[in-house]
């Protein structure tokens, strides 16, 4: 076995990533499990079939096989595999520290290796048709497979060894296999056209990404990788199977055998050791994030059971929660035509905002009497509006829920291929969000892109909710809104006070976000001016405003500073950023204009001046404002 053993990697004293970060990163992940898994290995290789979109004779197809096996066909695999060795390491790490355990103590198939034993259970992820892990590792960024197995992150795929965005990165991603397997050990086969720079056509590696763990002495990060040890030079001993060792090797794993010289068997397999998902949870992913793309037909999705040689049935359509999507899909891409007004809406795509960035929306009026499923994951059944979020790939990167209306619409809004790349650089690792915060680190203009794309969404389905939803009594909503803040500021020393009437009227003069370096500020400029009715031609009141900025996923709001500017007008302006205090003179409105902190802007922003008369001369005026 040594020339199959697996090679530990110590730590570098340049620095790197332990064996089990990647893991760390998805833990906090709204995506995971098998939903993860199914995006990101649809994702790769739908990225990958696009080299031969269009050729003629291309059938490209990704497929989960499920297996087992059990007696000697086990004890073969398991020993081609190089799992034994796996198990000592394990029982040697718990014996030496039984607190110590690179799997985090749960059982795997390591623990019953013999062929009387527990089926071995394996899981292939095969894509037939696309351009495989070309390139030799050693080439680094020139080399698909390096990118697949060996470097953590990176937000590029490969073609013809030039970088190009896409959907699929292998960086991240590759978490999602190991994740899927209890031994957190994958295996991955290739098969593709030969390179001027690499004539090799066929390649085989194995990596675990173990935590990092301490051996006899030494430490190591956690990853081994499974590759022909002492084959290769000085600078890289330990390089992949190739050719026909490769080809072997994949062979006696259980792999579909490939043929570089044939399109559609061109491609990557991975083979996922002990999973830890099931067939029926790869079919639901599939459809809840990869119906656009099925009913485009871009591809075929099979998934094979530990039973059947036939593929499990695939049927977004024949799912109550995700038809709705469906129809607003065809209306979003012209496909389908408005035919119920009363139910159905594709607003037109000539707004400001979002519309320059999209090629499409749809909307659809879900079904009003259906009951909730709480227990679903993504919640698609939910009483309030949800738009799928789409873009090139034609996967569901994200689910958007905008929780203030309580109307069961269903959206889906397609991002305009232009925009495909500045959306994507905003997607956290599992491609689940576009995300506007400046703390994700993606460029400004991308994250200002992605703001405005689903602050459009969300007043798009604000307005056709107005359908639905008589407009709620404004004054009554505005005399709430006053009166907690005029409980605070008014004095309750000693006994309620009578407010007495304001001498007063309030103009806004301009009302509008203004664009800030991260983000957006509420801006309000707006004036103050004593009533002809008033017996004095003076009086004092204190100025300021309150903010409520609500984000859309929830019905409440947080309150946001504002501070206050004086403009022009009145006299014996004094006070804070926050608040004014200022005597008005009759005929002379003052004018002032308040600025909220900076937040980003997904967000809307409700801001409006508050103005109390004191009551009280400045000189007599004894009451603090809190």
């Amino acid at each position: 076995m040594s020339e199959h053993r697996w090679r530990w990697i110590v730590p570098s004293m340049d620095g790197g990533a332990a064996g089990n970060a990647g893991t760390q990163i998805f833990r906090a992940s709204s995506v995971s499990g098998a939903d993860l898994l199914t995006r990101e290995a649809i994702q790769n290789a739908r990225d990958a079939f696009q080299q031969y979109s269009g050729e003629e004779g291309h059938d490209p197809k990704i497929s989960f096989r499920f297996i087992t096996l059990t007696g000697n066909e086990k004890e073969a695999v398991s020993n081609v595999l190089g799992l034994g060795e796996l198990s000592d390491r394990r029982v040697r790490l718990r014996a030496a520290d039984k607190s110590s355990d690179p799997l985090d103590g749960g059982k795997t198939v390591l623990e019953d290796l013999g062929s009387g034993g527990a089926p071995l259970k394996l899981l292939f992820i095969e894509d037939f048709g696309g351009h495989g892990l070309f390139g030799d590792p050693k080439d680094s960024l020139k080399s698909i497979l390096y990118r697949a197995m060996y470097v953590l992150g990176g937000g590029k795929t490969l073609e013809g060894g030039a970088a190009k965005s896409l959907g699929g990165s292998f960086g991240f991603g590759k978490s999602a296999l190991t994740d899927a397997s209890s031994i957190k050990a994958v295996i991955a086969h290739s098969a593709f056209e030969p390179l001027p720079q690499d004539p090799v056509t066929e390649r085989l590696v194995g990596f675990t990404r173990w935590g990092q763990h301490e051996l006899d002495g030494v430490a190591y990060e956690g990853r081994a990788h499974y590759a022909a040890a002492g084959t290769g030079t000085p600078e890289n001993p330990n390089p992949p199977f190739a050719g026909v060792k490769a080809s072997e090797l994949a062979a006696a794993m259980g792999f579909t055998v490939r043929d570089p010289g044939k399109l559609n068997l061109r491609g990557a397999s991975f083979l996922v050791i002990d999973p830890v998902i099931q067939p029926s949870d790869v079919v639901r992913a599939t459809e809840t994030w990869w119906w656009p793309a099925l009913e485009d037909g871009s591809f075929k999705v099979e998934v094979l059971d530990y039973q059947s040689k036939n593929s499990l049935a695939i049927d977004p359509s024949s799912r109550k929660d995700l038809r709705p999507f469906i129809e607003a899909y065809r209306l979003a891409t012209g496909a389908g035509a408005v035919e119920d007004e009363d139910r159905q809406s594709a607003p037109k795509v000539a707004r400001a905002g979002a519309a320059v960035h999209g090629s499409g929306m749809g909307f659809v009026l879900g079904d009003v009497n259906s009951d909730p499923i709480e227990t679903s994951s993504p919640n698609l059944t939910a009483k309030f509006p949800i738009v799928a979020l789409l873009r090139g790939p034609r996967m569901v990167v994200q689910y958007m829920q905008i929780e203030r209306a309580r109307v069961p619409i269903r959206g889906v809004f397609v991002a305009a291929s232009a925009e495909d790349a500045t959306l994507r650089a905003t997607e956290d690792p599992a491609h689940s969000d576009w995300q506007s915060a400046q703390s994700t680190g993606a460029p400004s203009d991308a994250r200002k892109v992605a703001a405005r794309v689903k602050r459009e969404i969300r007043d798009e389905v604000e307005r056709w909710v107005l359908k639905f939803i008589p407009p709620a009594p404004t004054s009554a909503v505005k005399l709430a809104f006053m009166s907690e803040l005029l409980g605070r500021l008014l004095p309750t020393r000693g006994g309620s006070v009578e407010r007495p009437s304001d001498p007063f009227s309030i103009r806004t003069l301009r009302r509008e976000p203004v664009d800030s370096a991260d983000g957006i500020r509420g801006v309000l400029e707006f004036s103050v001016e004593l009533t002809q009715s008033h017996l004095e031609n003076e009086a004092e009141v204190l100025v300021e405003a309150l903010g409520i900025i609500k984000e859309g996923e929830g019905p409440n709001g947080d309150p946001i500073a504002a501070t206050i500017e004086h403009l022009s007008g009145g006299k014996d302006v004094s006070g804070n950023g926050s608040e004014l205090a200022i005597t008005l003179i009759k005929g002379e409105p003052g004018t002032f204009r308040a600025t909220t902190d900076e937040f980003p802007d997904i967000w809307a922003v409700d801001l409006r001046p508050v103005v109390v008369f004191t009551g009280k001369s400045k000189k007599t005026r004894k009451r603090k404002v809190n």
